[in-house]
């Protein structure tokens, strides 16, 4: 087997230019009804850039930009993003700020763009990072506008331009269905690519092939919780753990004099752990939810096999290897190569 070539190596010639992550920190993962959604969304990306201030010595003018990936860019997480959290971390006003895009691949490509901006020689050092507030603001949050007419906000369709684009027109009628929500879209690529795989139609998923595509999913679910749970030790590291409001008797949080978070037990709780994982799940328990989509023949999705709605953010800062030896900074990885691929919409 080969050994995987160096993006950077093959078009830049100064290795000393090569981008370098020297340090990272994330928040815990929020689940809904958790305790991180209690915070603004840019209270949450703030908190990463503090402690990553807090534990590199170096002058921050050296940053050229902060680049902060948000997929529902709405309420306190508009406005750009990336500038409130610089401006919000007390990072020098010279720093700039830019906020991403990207759906589902959105922290990636603040990475990825961070990377490009130190590689392409733009800038020597940037802070990026992603902040996500799901409980808050769920997916396609930011597709609605308040309509005045029905005193209440509706959702934006998509573009009628995008169902007559032939590639999407011809997936559409293979699927037999319409550009849809989330969940229904993911039962339905599921039955889809399921039948494909074990020569039958999508009429013919049922009975034992949707009892078997569920176990699996339900399998490869517990699985998951085990080895978050597992990988604790190691993963743990990373967090820096914050303080969440309490909440009143009205299901209010709890904040001081100053309309802030306190940072005590008596009014907080200080939160330091992945809130969404439960390890000491079974397949029994798994196997007794009751589906979220499809008809009840094929419904094999449950909130047990699918993604959680979660809140967090994560940070990361990324520099010039000459520049991060010439600061005494720890070098922690870098990228060999990347690709971006648009998929099946």
């Amino acid at each position: 087997m080969t050994n995987p070539v160096s993006i950077y190596e093959k078009y830049f010639k100064d290795s000393k230019r090569e981008p370098v992550l020297v340090d990272y920190v994330r928040t815990p993962i929020g689940k809904r009804r958790g305790t991180i959604v209690r915070h603004r969304g840019d209270d949450l990306i703030i908190h990463c850039y503090e402690a990553l201030i807090k534990r590199n010595d170096f002058d921050m003018s050296l940053l050229g930009d902060s680049m902060v990936s948000c997929n529902s860019q709405i309420g306190e997480c508009a406005l750009d993003i990336g500038r409130n959290a610089a401006l919000g971390a007390h990072l020098p006003v010279s720093v700039g700020g830019m906020s991403l895009n990207r759906h589902c691949a959105s922290g990636a490509q603040a990475v990825l763009s961070a990377w490009q901006a130190v590689a392409s020689g733009v800038h020597d050092a940037v802070i990026c990072g992603g902040i996500e507030l799901q409980n808050k603001y769920p997916i396609m949050a930011d597709a609605f506008v308040f309509n005045e007419e029905l005193g209440k906000p509706l959702m934006v369709a998509p573009n009628k331009k995008i169902m007559t684009n032939p590639e999407v027109a011809a997936k559409l009628e293979e699927y037999n269905t319409t550009l849809a929500g989330q969940i229904n879209s993911a039962h339905v690529l599921g039955i889809h690519y399921f039948s494909k795989h074990n020569g039958i139609s999508p009429k013919e998923f049922k009975g034992e092939y949707k009892d078997n595509l569920k176990q699996d999913l339900d399998q490869l679910s517990l699985l998951s919780h085990q080895k978050a749970d597992k990988a604790w030790d190691d993963r743990g590291k990373e967090i820096e753990p914050i303080w969440c409001p309490k909440l009143d008797e009205n299901g209010k949080p709890m904040l001081d004099e100053k309309n802030d978070v306190a940072k005590n037990e008596d009014l907080s709780v200080l939160t330091s752990r992945d809130e969404a994982p439960r390890p000491q799940s079974t397949m029994e328990a798994l196997a007794n939810l009751k589906t979220i989509a499809g008809r009840k023949s094929q419904a094999f999705l449950t909130a047990g096999n699918s993604c959680p709605t979660s809140d967090g953010a994560a940070a990361q800062i990324w520099m010039t290897r000459g520049l991060a030896e010439e600061l005494g900074l720890r070098i922690r990885a870098s990228i060999l190569n990347f690709a971006i691929v648009g998929t099946d919409p």
